[in-house]
This record gives C-alpha cells, structure tokens and sequence, in this order.
C-alpha cells in the first residue's frame, strides 16, 4: 500500500531510490476481489424513485456509485456504454461475497421497479428501438471515503 501509478510515475524520475523499493509484481494472491458494474436498464421511461440505488449502497462490497439517473430523468433501454444508466465499483476481501452482490444488483435490473420507479407512457414504449442519450453528467455516491486491505 501507500502508491498509485501516479506516485510510482513520479518516483522514478524525481525518487530513484523510493521507485526501486516498490515491488516489481503485484501481492499475490491478491488481497481483495473487485468489479466495476455498468447497470443496465431493461426498461424504458421517466424516472419517479431510485429504491434500488439505496439497496446498492447497502451491499457488503459497495465502494462507489456513479449515476446520472434521478427522479424525472427520462431512461431508455440500455443497448451500449453511453446508455448504461450507471456505474457501480465493488470490493470485498472474500470474492463470494462480491459474486453474490453482483448477482442481487443484475437480478433487481430485470425486475420491473426494483432498481428505479418509471413512469411510462405511449411514447417510451415506441422508442425501444430508438435510443435518446440521456445526459451524460454523473453524480458520484460513496459513504465509505476508501477502503483498504492489509
């Protein structure tokens, strides 16, 4: 611990002897198991509640919630990147607890109002195919500041 890239970047053109202390491979094994989880809308309308984002923040490996969705947002079904409506970065020290946390967040994706409330007219039912590109400003959401393993 106590380096990033950035801080090994500069080690080694202002810090010889610091960069050289650093370990030429990563620990291994690895003391923790993470995951990045673009969120996928399988639903198309105008957002009226996020109740699945609370439950998210809840999980055991939750580290970090990036999403432009919030009541009044207008979601279209997700068909690539710049659609997803979100992302979630996961960490845990045990992996089962993150394959588990992994598979609650894609199970509420599937269900009709378990991750975000819409309301959905005539309109958003026809444009399935065509997709409107939600604004693409995010909102950052995480109560633990860092988390660290040793």
């Amino acid at each position: 611990g106590g380096y990033s890239q950035v801080t090994a970047t500069v080690d080694s053109y202002l810090d010889l002897d610091k960069f050289h202390d650093l370990p030429n491979t990563p620990p291994s094994p690895f003391l923790a198991a993470g995951e990045e989880v673009d969120l996928v809308s399988f639903f198309p309308g105008t957002v009226t509640a996020t109740p699945g984002f609370d439950k998210i923040r809840q999980l055991e490996s939750f580290v970090l919630m990036e999403s432009h969705v919030k009541p009044g947002t207008k979601v279209v079904k997700t068909i690539d990147l710049v659609t997803d409506i979100g992302n979630i970065i996961l960490m845990h020290h045990d992996r089962t607890v993150l394959e588990k946390d992994v598979a609650f967040i894609r199970s509420i994706e599937k269900i009709p109002g378990a991750l975000f409330e819409l309301e959905v007219d005539s309109e958003d039912e026809e444009e399935d195919e065509d997709a409107v590109f939600p604004m693409l400003t995010r909102t950052l959401s995480a109560p633990k500041s860092h988390l660290e393993f040793s």
